[in-house]
């Protein structure tokens, strides 16, 4: 289930306060959709969340994804998402998409394919295999235990989950055509708030919509509908038989209000308009087997009141390496006004060791004759020195294009004394490793 599943968390938009983020207000600023396609190589895919339109991977290839693909923004901000080998949550950096390791775990857990963090702030995920709920917590992720037995009031095949108005935790119980409602506190079974009927087949809870009413997904039936929150009496058909195939429990309502459904055997996000349920076309398409979808949260990482995807789009911030995170927001251990991943991919600085760092904000790592930012002091190096070189207690040659840091000296001043002259050669000739061939960081000494 995705972020309906907090208690009072009706809407997408809800999230902005639950991580100290301004909820959106009719579509204020640009919020994109990520989808969860467990049989596209296991990633999470990255759509504009105004036109649809597809923008990349947001995470890197996830094993194991199959048997998993739930997908909700914790109150940290950060991104879980349910694999089913071996069966657990994973924590995302919930900007770059960074897979940050595993979050939860244990506990028989087996086919997680829904999950919800609850008003306590714990997580509760629905094992679909041992038809339980796992109840997990929300800070550490370790394991707190069955909240939900097996089988408790004939819990079989549990499919989406939410945490009601009333508090109580609702459950859809997909293989005999159930849902079920359990204390919110202790996980005791209350009652079969909707019972079995011929319009409703697999039953998937999605969660508890703006006006109050429970949205239930029928798997098989291929419809939404809608029950009154206090009565669980059928209000309508709220989206008929004829878009969907095969949708799933983790629909969301968008920051514009529109319902969004994620269409398994179709491949696709469908939307329909919030009141009237009518359908307004396929909103994302492409995706193989698409199992969660949630809108990134509108994300303010340098305080000026609008969102970064926006500050983006306006030409306000840079985007260097194109992952929608403000330049100004990311790592930059020189200062140079650059994030350092960009530094790197530029050769305006080396990474010799490969671990993302640049190599002049590590000790004993950067070579000080390595003016091309490869690794190695070879010919090319010695092209560029000699066009800097101005003589002694001479300025620089004007020929230069080497970027001068804090102090006003360059890279081919090697002896940091205000000129290029014979005294950086010979340290240019005690670091010379050739070309391909990583010179020693301690050359120089």
């Amino acid at each position: 289930m995705s972020e309906e599943c907090c208690r009072f968390c009706v809407r997408i938009a809800a999230l902005g306060a639950v991580i100290g983020l301004a909820a959106p207000q009719a579509r204020a600023a640009p919020q994109d959709l990520l989808v969860a396609a467990s049989v596209d190589g296991g990633i999470v895919l990255r759509y504009d969340g105004t036109t649809g339109d597809y923008l990349g991977e947001f995470s890197p290839p996830i094993p194991g994804s199959s048997g998993g693909g739930a997908m909700t923004f914790g109150p940290d901000g950060h991104l879980y998402v349910s694999i089913g080998n071996p069966p657990s949550v994973l924590r995302l950096n919930g900007q770059t998409g960074e897979v940050m390791g595993t979050f939860a775990s244990g506990g028989d857990l087996a086919r997680p394919l829904s999950m919800c963090f609850g008003p306590d702030g714990d997580l509760y995920v629905a094992s679909r295999d041992t038809h339980k709920v796992l109840r997990y917590d929300g800070t550490t992720g370790a394991y707190r235990g069955e909240f939900v037995p097996e089988g408790s009031g004939g819990l079989y095949g549990p499919l989406g989950s939410a945490f009601g108005p009333d508090g109580n935790l609702y459950v859809g119980s997909r293989l005999n055509d159930r849902v079920l409602r359990y204390n919110g506190t202790s996980g005791a079974f209350i009652d079969e708030f909707i019972p079995p009927s011929p319009i409703l087949q697999g039953p998937a809870v999605i969660g508890f919509g703006p006006e109050g009413y429970l949205y239930v997904a029928g798997y098989l039936s291929n419809n939404v509908l809608r029950y009154h929150a206090t009565t669980g009496e059928l209000i309508d058909e709220f989206v008929p038989r004829g878009t969907l195939m095969g949708p799933s429990p983790n629909a969301i309502w968008g920051p514009d209000g529109r319902l969004y459904v994620v269409s398994y055997g179709s491949g696709c996000i469908q939307r329909y308009d919030e009141t009237t349920g009518a359908f307004m076309g396929t909103f994302a398409s492409g995706m193989t087997g698409p199992w969660a979808a949630v809108f990134l949260p509108a994300f303010d990482c340098n305080g000026n009141g609008q969102s970064d995807r926006q500050d983006i789009l306006d030409g306000i911030s840079r985007d260097c390496n194109g992952n929608f995170v403000p330049d100004e927001c990311e790592p930059d251990c020189n200062g140079n006004g650059s994030p350092d991943d960009c530094d790197m991919a530029r050769r305006t600085s080396s990474d010799c060791n490969g671990n993302l760092v640049p190599d002049e904000c590590e000790s004993g790592v950067n070579v000080i004759a390595d003016l091309n930012h490869d690794c190695s002091v070879d010919l090319t190096d010695r092209a560029i020195l000699e066009t800097c070189a101005g003589g002694p207690a001479l300025p620089y040659a004007p020929g230069c294009t080497l970027t001068r840091d804090t102090q006003g000296l360059i890279a081919a001043d090697s002896d940091y004394d205000g000129d290029v002259d014979q005294d950086d050669f010979g340290i240019f000739q005690r670091c010379y490793s050739e070309a391909g061939r990583p010179a020693d960081p301690a050359c120089a000494d």
